[in-house]
């Protein structure tokens, strides 16, 4: 190392040392000046936390980022997750400043709750059931404890309540049962020509077709297409050779399903399962052996 170095070193070593010893006798001289009568140095104390102007302003800012993400969320359409920003504004600051922009943000959340009522009731009267049952449940929904924790608004119309009056409405009278019915049903029909089709190939797909048209008639009984379900099904049944293939394949299908169950157990070492599930089997058909299930659940 050269000189010119150590030199520097030197002196780097002597400042630390004045500096460590200015650091601990900082104390002693502050209790010295305490005896002599003279006021220590003042050094910067940490924020109280509990300070009530301090826990106002915060209230505040918190406040008003709330209410920006609230204001953003309405320019999305995002009803449900705006009101509960605004309503936290509310929470936070009350009624003044940012927090009477946030009531009033409400207020034309309420409006529009509003509006959704009146045109459930206008598609009620035009006969149009089944998209003033969609939109009177989409309104529920959304405008549901609208003002809940708001008593400014304690007299605001519910709209969740009138718009479940309205559901009740539609869904009590029978002409719009047999429209809604009509739309579910035909919407589930558009698999039945293709069930159709799989079955002539297929014999074991008359069960697929039989459960279909069993489902659809069963859960749309009074509408047209609930009733030509039911018609086909009907004609399934009638029909001795096709009735044979559906028990036939549901026979298969249950015993396939035990015999699946019965071999998972057993792979898990869970033998009195195992023995549970088939003695499913021999119940329902005394007398038969595994190697004949086996050959039943084939397909």
């Amino acid at each position: 190392m050269s000189e010119i170095h150590l030199l520097h070193l030197r002196r780097l070593c002597r400042w630390g040392a004045v500096l460590a010893v200015l650091i601990c006798a900082l104390p002693n001289n502050l209790q010295a000046q305490r005896r002599r009568g003279r006021p220590p140095i003042d050094l910067p104390l940490a924020p109280d936390p509990t300070d009530p102007e301090r826990q106002i302003a915060a209230a505040h800012r918190k406040a008003t980022r709330y209410f920006e993400e609230g204001r953003r969320l309405i320019e999305k359409n995002k009803i449900k997750q705006a009101k509960k920003k605004f309503k936290a504004v509310i929470g936070l600051v009350g009624l003044e400043g940012v927090g009477q922009s946030a009531f009033n943000e409400l207020m034309g959340i309420h409006q529009q709750g509003m509006e959704a009522l009146k045109r459930v009731q206008t598609l009620y009267k035009d006969e149009k059931y089944r998209d003033a049952l969609k939109l009177a449940k989409e309104t529920r929904a959304l405008y549901a404890n609208l003002w809940v924790g708001v008593e400014a608004a304690s007299g605001a119309p519910n709209i969740a309540r009138r718009a479940v009056k309205f559901i009740e409405l539609i869904e009590s009278n029978p002409a719009a049962q047999i429209e809604i019915q009509e739309y579910e049903a035909s919407r589930r029909f558009k698999k039945i020509s293709r069930l159709e089709k799989r079955a002539k190939k297929d014999p074991a797909g008359y069960l697929d077709l039989y459960k279909a048209l069993k489902s659809i008639s069963s859960r749309f009984p009074d509408c047209p297409t609930g009733k030509q379900c039911s018609r086909q099904l009907a004609k399934l049944k009638a029909d001795k050779k096709t009735w044979k293939l559906i028990r036939r394949e549901k026979e298969r299908r249950y015993i396939a399903s035990v015999l699946a169950g019965v071999e998972q157990f057993e792979k898990a070492g869970l033998m009195a399962k195992a023995s549970e599930e088939y003695r499913k089997l021999t119940k329902k058909y005394p007398g038969k052996s595994r190697k004949e299930f086996k050959k039943m659940a084939e397909k």
